[in-house]
């Protein structure tokens, strides 16, 4: 029987998979005792066969004869001209061999450990690196036992400089870790800054012990917080890239020590860290180029340790940052983590479930005039809330309905047409809830009404058409006033309430048929469009009874007698009744 014959059947699709390139021809003339020539094709033949001899069956063992061990060191010590195919297959039969139970692991080993050494580093780090589900590298004990021999191959000498000391950490495998190698490299390689990007590599666990994070705190230094902020900065804004192995968007080996930098967020006291958590946590649990379902995420682990670090930090600065990252996200479990966070803070901070949602609709990047805009190329995609739409400039500053050719594919214009869909779900829902605000009569103070609801990009615009009543009657719509805010009626008298004064929107039944009319007329003459029919109502409804319990409230749709076409009211189990205002809004009509 011939070396292919007895190499383990279990295994036996690594040589099928590679029969076009096997020299069998070779194989069988070593089988019968030959000898390889001075030939390169014939000495690297010799080595793989010498591989294939130390199979010792399905079943495996340790101990191989005299000759095997023999031929493995005559091939490991020969001068050899390894390619990578070849060094790659060599590790593959050792990785197989030790899966199915061969214990000698120091001679399985020999050869691979002998061909890798004559490649470079960074092919050295492919045939090393992340292996598919499949691989027998998943199920192999030998790399394991050998792991001080992999840290000697994969260690770059110090003739390399501080990228070779980068590299040998972190690798190579994404333009993150080359960003690490290279612009960080002198950073990263300072000896104030190494022993904690090494102790960033020990990030393995879940979360993080407090002892690992006592060992930050006495490690961290004002030159390691600015590398890792930039570090983390250029993560919020990556994308995949095309890798030997395929598409990648952070190999593990990167990711390792950038989860150690998330870890490490949660002893930093400063302004930035919360809104670049969020950041990074939003890149990465999204799906590629900023889209996909709820089975698509980028880097699990990162985005579930910067939610971590939200949760713990805690606090009010939070909870815009929380909402923005739950309004982007699919991923159930990411979804609900970044929920416990938002209740864990509304708990710590005292505040009811309204206050909370007014605090988490998220912005979406919009500036004060409701308008995002990005480069894409030699473009300039503009995102706007009025329509909402999106709208480019094209490298000559005329703007046109379509994305120029040059851009179809850009990420950057692929992030925005998913920040477009979310922003039309998030302002359906935000004219429902102030529908709803104004069902249940919730009272607001000045000051959050100012802050939540006239100065936001997405609410501010439904917000400052609606027509808002103070406690001493006095009704306006929102204007801008000295840097804030005040109400104007329909003559054009302003008031500007104080910070803690009560405000809610106004109700037609609670005004005079003159009133209403007034308003309308207001409304129209300024092309004043509401989100919902505030001044317009078909039929209006009786305000809840004070006595009456806060239910939640229900919208239901009933038919007017008069006119046989759907009003809006409270429903009868919400304790109060609902009447048309024919007395009232049906005069202001005529």
């Amino acid at each position: 029987m011939g070396v292919l014959d007895d190499f383990p059947q279990s295994y036996g699709y690594l040589l099928n998979y590679r029969v076009e390139g096997l020299p069998r021809e070779l194989f069988a003339l070593y089988d019968a005792g030959g000898r390889p020539g001075a030939d390169a094709a014939g000495r690297r033949a010799f080595g793989i066969w010498a591989q294939l001899r130390l199979s010792l069956g399905d079943k495996g063992g340790h101990e191989h004869p005299e000759e095997v061990l023999r031929l493995a060191r005559e091939a490991a010590d020969g001068d050899i001209p390894w390619t990578f195919e070849d060094t790659r297959f060599l590790w593959e039969v050792a990785d197989a061999l030790s899966s199915c139970g061969h214990t000698g692991h120091a001679e399985l080993y020999r050869i691979p450990l002998a061909a890798i050494a004559t490649l470079g580093y960074s092919e050295r780090r492919q045939i090393l690196g992340d292996a598919p589900p499949w691989h027998p590298a998943h199920r192999s004990p030998g790399r394991a036992a050998l792991r001080k021999d992999l840290e000697r191959v994969l260690t770059e000498p110090p003739e390399h400089g501080p990228a070779g000391v980068v590299r040998s950490l972190v690798w190579d495998g994404d333009p993150i870790a080359r960003a690490m190698a290279g612009k960080y490299a002198a950073r990263l390689a300072h000896p104030a800054v190494l022993p904690l990007l090494k102790h960033w590599r020990k990030a393995k666990a879940n979360r993080p012990s407090q002892p690992w994070l006592a060992k930050v705190r006495t490690l961290l230094t004002d030159d390691g917080v600015a590398v890792l902020r930039e570090i983390l900065s250029r993560v919020a804004t990556h994308r995949e890239s095309r890798e030997p192995g395929g598409r990648v968007f952070l190999a593990r080996h990167t990711a390792l020590p950038l989860r150690g930098m998330l870890w490490t967020c949660e002893v930093i006291d400063a302004p930035w860290v919360s809104t670049l958590l969020g950041d990074v946590a939003t890149n990465c649990g999204i799906g590629r180029n900023g889209t996909g379902g709820a089975a698509v995420c980028r880097n699990e682990r990162l985005a579930n340790a910067a939610l971590n670090v939200l949760a713990k930090r805690g606090g009010l600065d939070t909870v815009g940052v929380l909402a923005r990252v739950r309004a982007r996200l699919r991923r159930p479990a990411l979804l609900a983590k970044a929920s416990e966070a938002l209740d864990a803070v509304a708990v710590q901070e005292g505040l009811s479930h309204e206050q909370l949602v007014d605090r988490t609709v998220p912005a979406f990047g919009l500036g004060p005039d409701g308008v995002r805009e990005e480069r894409a190329g030699d473009c300039v995609v503009r995102l706007d809330v009025d329509g909402p739409v999106l709208r480019f400039v094209n490298a000559s500053g005329r703007v046109v309905k379509s994305a120029p050719q040059s851009i179809r594919k850009d990420p950057v214009l692929a992030d925005l047409k998913a920040t477009l869909k979310d922003l039309k779900r998030t302002q359906a829902a935000e004219r429902l809830r102030l529908e709803q605000t104004l069902i249940v009569e919730r009272e607001l103070s000045w000051q959050e009404a100012e802050q939540y609801f006239f100065d936001h990009p997405v609410t501010g615009p439904y917000t400052r058409a609606l027509i808002w009543r103070l406690p001493d009657k006095f009704a306006g719509l929102p204007v801008r006033s000295g840097g804030g805010w005040a109400l104007a009626d329909t003559s054009g008298r302003s008031v500007r309430p104080g910070a803690n004064t009560p405000v809610r929107l106004w109700h037609p039944i609670q005004e005079s048929a003159e009133g209403v009319r007034g308003w309308r007329d207001h409304l129209l003459e300024r092309g004043i469009r509401q989100p919902f029919k505030q001044a317009f109502p078909r039929s209006t409804c009786s305000p809840r009874p004070r006595s009456a319990p806060a239910p939640t409230p229900t919208v239901s749709r009933a038919t007017s007698c008069a006119t046989g076409r759907p009003r809006r009211c409270w429903s009868s189990a919400d304790g109060a009744g609902c009447r048309s205002v024919t007395g009232t809004t049906s005069a202001a009509a005529t």
